[in-house]
């Protein structure tokens, strides 16, 4: 929690309660003598906004089952940078993409047990990741409530993505062949 407020009091109810405090000034000669407490002073409001919505939104996570062993690493406020390894080039490549177009860094590393098949590894991976996206969004600071469209050359894809904890899936989708590349088409819906 943050105490916002113009005087040194305000900033002395913070402390008080065991909170932070926001010191709304630009008087160099204010300042309170813990400096654990008094985490920014600014007389701006929208630096105080940027402040508040820049949390950490940074998360890893890691499972391990008799099939799999994952590792996935988040940072929400990337620049778009991957390193995902799966086992399934395909699956890397379609991971990629949501780092990349997500602006998001993400790091996936998954050993499966693909001698078996495909679907261990994509199904645990996809349990992993939605973990790791709940994890760091935390309490959903900085998220907006409307997103964009990514046209592609030779596909239409429509996907409306809610993180306000309702699942639910409409699936209207076909594929002509049975894989793509190493990974079975039967596998996205199951993903999803």
């Amino acid at each position: 929690s943050f105490v916002i407020g113009d005087r040194l009091t305000d900033i002395e109810l913070a402390d008080n309660l065991g909170a932070k405090g926001i010191l709304l000034s630009n008087d160099e000669t204010l300042y309170y003598n813990k400096k654990d407490v008094e985490v920014l002073k600014t007389d701006s409001w929208r630096v105080v906004y940027e402040f508040l919505k820049s949390a950490d939104r940074t998360a890893e996570v890691s499972r391990k089952t008799n099939e799999t062993d994952i590792l996935i690493r988040l940072n929400l406020d990337g620049k778009g940078v991957s390193d995902i390894s799966t086992g399934i080039v395909f699956f890397d490549h379609m991971l990629e993409q949501i780092s990349r177009h997500g602006n998001l860094d993400l790091t996936v590393k998954v050993k499966g047990d693909l001698e078996v098949d495909e679907h261990h590894t994509i199904e645990d991976t996809a349990i992993a990741l939605g973990e790791v996206f709940n994890k760091a969004l935390f309490n959903k600071l900085g998220i907006e409530r409307y997103g964009f469209c990514l046209p592609m050359d030779d596909c239409l894809a429509q996907v409306a993505i809610d993180f306000g904890g309702r699942n639910w899936l409409e699936w209207e989708a076909e594929f002509k062949r049975e894989m793509v590349g190493k990974m079975p088409t039967e596998m996205f819906f199951h993903f999803f």
